[in-house]
This record gives C-alpha cells, structure tokens and sequence, in this order.
C-alpha cells in the first residue's frame, strides 16, 4: 500500500490488476505443481472479481475449460430478501464467467 500509495480499496484493485498483468508467471507456477487441482481464492470483494476485467482475464488465461467457480455462501439470512440477493449475485457470477459453478456452504451459516 505504501509503495503505491493506496488506501485499502484501491490495494485490493491494485492486487487483481498486478496478478492479471503478472498471469504469466502465476500460470508458470501453477503448472509446475504435481497436482491434479489447484485451488484459487480470489479477493474477498466479489465485485473486484465480477465486475472487473482482470477477473475474466484470469479465468480465460488459466484454462476457462478447466475451471469451476465454487460460490462461497458465507451469510447468515434473517429473512427472504437477503437469500433472494445472494442468489442474484450468484446468478451474475455464472453469468459472466459462463464456466461450471457450484454454491459452497460456510458451516457457521
């Protein structure tokens, strides 16, 4: 952040926009795992992810046929209309990526 000079916002942008300009080298080292799976957790923020084009880069670069988007559901629902905007929110997500997609659930839900 202090190298940059940006707030907490403006680190988590500048974090998606450094991986995606960086991709090559993250792929590098992802293949060169001995695995079968590798797990990539995105900033917590889903519109960082969503709305931006990095997190669209980031997918088709890594192999959109080889990826799956698992959707954390990670809130407590105290009434109808907030399940109905998470599922909204999800609908999005396997909109935009248009890759296979499945809902994690957090087990404190």
């Amino acid at each position: 952040m202090e190298e940059y000079n940006v707030g907490p916002n403006g680190a988590q942008v500048l974090a998606a926009d450094l991986l995606a300009l960086n991709i090559d080298e993250m792929k590098e080292i992802i293949e060169s795992f001995e695995s079968d799976y590798v797990i990539f957790d995105t900033p917590g923020q889903m519109e960082l992810f969503v709305l931006r084009q990095s997190g669209k880069f980031l997918i088709d670069t890594l192999g959109a046929d080889q990826s799956i988007i698992g959707f954390s559901m990670t809130h407590n629902f105290k009434d109808s209309s907030g399940f109905i905007s998470l599922m909204l929110q999800a609908a999005s997500v396997q909109v935009r990526f248009n890759v296979p997609f499945s809902f994690l659930q957090n087990p404190i839900c």
